[in-house]
């Protein structure tokens, strides 16, 4: 047994003091997350101007309804408005990035966005006039809008710089307290100024749950509403819906080992939180159909963790402690077995939202019954082990009471404690 699952595992026997102690140093210890995406920033002009709406980026084949801009996009906007600067300043700006490593973003944007700004805005208006063809001639769907949605987010380049500092580094998940009355001010302050909608549509994109954003700003002043505002404003549901559906068709894909089980229960929660946000937005003057979209979706995400999901949480914890192989069972699977215990409790908290109390409620039942199951088989191996073997039953059980205190809370984690006791202290004693 490694010296890491005994430190791991050893800190379960702290129940032997009391309950309500293991319960605490849980909740002051919150579960890791996944490892924050970081943006590598390429130190290029290119790179530099595509930073105000980055999150708003997506890779092709996009949905028809989808509120991301593909790179082809960015591409074409980018040549035209280099035909617009002076390739002497550009080139400066170049060097002055490769000198930095990307080190002043803020800072070289503030001198490069002003001007792609003015030179796309140009192009728009030369194309709307019949002046020039390039973006006519070579115009994926939805070019102009989303054209202008970039313009828009290199005028408030600035402010969408602050907010994704106050969002944090992708992929952002719940706000705290701190966060949320940060952006409303934030927000407050731009819309005294213009439309915040623009800048508040881009950065929401940098969400797991865009609805939050959405419902943080609820009954705040936006400002003056611009044209390109009240289109944006008009896409918000799709844009909060995109991310339901994006979380629903990384469900379908196979669920095979610890990493994909954990990925998949983050998908389920981002899915759950999103809806369970979106249903309680102010909707749309006659948008019920968003209502409609959100209780669609709750029942695909039930169909979808009923169908995988449930099962492989279910087998990933019942597998392990099958009293027929526990005693050989490796280390790395009654770890595995313990991360899908916290996976199928934290699914738990959601499984009234989403439809799933009952296959949830029967996957906890299962791994109890196979868990007290395994314990005491362990219990009566213990009468005859020895030495590495007595430490191994030792190891087990401490690990099957931590698994009942993950599914069951620390009262029944106590009780199962206190009826293996005498085992454990005999197996733990001092030889």
């Amino acid at each position: 047994m490694s010296r890491d699952v005994q430190q791991k595992l050893a800190g379960a026997l702290r129940l032997t003091e009391a309950p309500g102690e293991a319960a605490q140093s849980a909740a002051a210890d919150p579960e890791p997350g996944p490892a924050p995406r970081v943006t590598v920033f390429e130190p290029t002009p290119f790179r530099l101007f595509c930073v105000p709406f980055e999150d708003m980026l997506g890779e092709e084949p996009l949905p028809p309804d989808s509120t991301r801009i593909v790179p082809a996009v960015a591409n074409l906007c980018w040549q035209v408005i280099v035909e617009r600067l002076n390739p002497v300043w550009l080139a400066a700006i170049a060097e002055e990035l490769k000198e930095s490593g990307g080190a002043h973003v803020d800072a070289l944007g503030a001198a490069l966005w002003p001007e792609c700004e003015q030179a796309l805005a140009a192009e728009i208006a030369d194309t709307r006039a019949g002046r020039r063809r390039t973006l006519a001639e070579r115009t994926p769907k939805n070019l102009f809008r989303r054209a202008e949605t970039i313009t828009a987010a290199l005028h408030d380049a600035g402010w969408i710089q602050r907010l994704k500092r106050l969002l944090g580094t992708p992929p952002v998940g719940r706000l705290d307290r701190g966060q949320r009355q940060a952006l409303r001010e934030a927000v407050e302050q731009l819309a005294r100024r213009r439309d915040a909608r623009i800048a508040v549509h881009v950065a929401a994109h940098r969400l797991r749950n865009p609805a939050e954003l959405f419902a943080v700003l609820a009954g705040a002043e936006l400002g003056p509403l611009s044209a390109l505002g009240q289109a944006l404003d008009e896409e918000r549901d799709s844009l909060i819906l995109s991310h339901v559906a994006a979380a629903l068709a990384a469900l379908d894909e196979p669920i095979s080992g610890r990493e994909a089980l954990t990925a998949a229960t983050e998908h389920a929660e981002t899915a759950a939180a999103i809806l369970a946000t979106a249903s309680g937005l102010e909707h749309h003057v006659g948008e019920a159909a968003l209502l409609r979209d959100v209780e669609r979706m709750q029942q695909a995400l039930a169909e979808r963790l009923d169908a995988s999901l449930v099962p492989a949480l279910r087998d990933g914890i019942v597998s392990a402690w099958d009293p027929a192989t526990i005693d050989a069972a490796p280390d790395e699977r009654i770890l595995a077995a313990e991360d899908a215990a916290r996976a199928a409790a934290r699914l738990g908290r959601d499984a009234m939202l989403i439809g799933t109390e009952y296959s949830i409620g029967l996957l906890v039942t299962d791994a109890l019954s196979q868990v007290h199951e395994a314990t005491r088989h362990l219990a009566a191996s213990a009468q005859q082990a020895r030495d590495e073997s007595a430490r191994r039953c030792a190891f087990l059980l401490v690990a099957a009471i931590r698994l009942v205190e993950i599914l069951a809370g620390s009262e029944r984690a106590f009780a199962v404690l206190t009826h293996h006791r005498p085992v454990l202290q005999a197996l733990w004693a001092p030889s």
